[in-house]
């Protein structure tokens, strides 16, 4: 049963609210520092942590359409982006350095609030069918992708992916010292491993 965990809501709501208190409380020069492990400043990687939460919902309605057809369709979608890994990851890379420097982390701020509310409300009325349905997803994007997801799958990576990130933040301060707490886990964990690399933090 596809029911939406309460704790798939709090990590949601959690993320949402930390977000806002980082980007409250770094201070200018702290944000243009470089990250750890990434090729991003602060500012770009909590431009892109915040997107994060808005591919997640622009994800469900495409999942909800691949759902509707042969299961080949998604797998052959998959296998083609799973190809265009290594340009993907410049894009990502140079999509999120130019977002942070074009539209700032106000729009930033504004996606997360907006994409959150907009993400707990559409997963709190929606059947358990529609949580089920799901599509498959190139793994080699991200490290917590299973080469299949439902819907609820991607409701529960989108705080790994925040929190995933937020390790490699340099802010400093108490707020960035202090990381959320631990995310639910993948109510379809063990279909397959995931990822190790993590191509989207170069």
């Amino acid at each position: 049963m596809f029911v939406l965990p309460e704790q798939v809501r709090l990590d949601h709501q959690r993320i949402s609210r930390d977000f806002q208190t980082l980007v409250r409380s770094a201070s200018a020069d702290r944000l243009d520092q470089p990250t750890r492990g990434t090729r991003w400043t602060n500012r770009q990687l909590l431009w892109h942590m915040a997107f994060g939460q808005h591919i997640t919902r622009v994800l469900l309605p495409v999942m909800g359409g691949f759902s509707r057809l042969p299961p080949g369709a998604s797998r052959r979608f998959a296998t083609f982006l799973t190809a265009m890994t290594r340009p993907y990851d410049a894009v990502n890379y140079a999509g999120s350095a130019a977002g942070a420097r074009v539209t700032g982390l106000g729009l930033a701020r504004r996606w997360m609030r907006h994409d959150t509310a907009w993400l707990l409300t559409w997963g709190a009325s929606a059947p358990d069918p529609q949580l089920a349905a799901g599509m498959s997803v190139p793994q080699t994007w991200d490290p917590f992708f299973t080469p299949w997801m439902s819907r609820l799958d991607v409701l529960v990576w989108a705080p790994k992916h925040y929190e995933h990130h937020r390790a490699q933040l340099t802010l400093g301060g108490t707020a960035a010292q202090c990381p959320p707490a631990r995310a639910a886990p993948n109510p379809t964990a063990g279909r397959a491993d995931t990822d190790p690399r993590q191509p989207h933090t170069r």
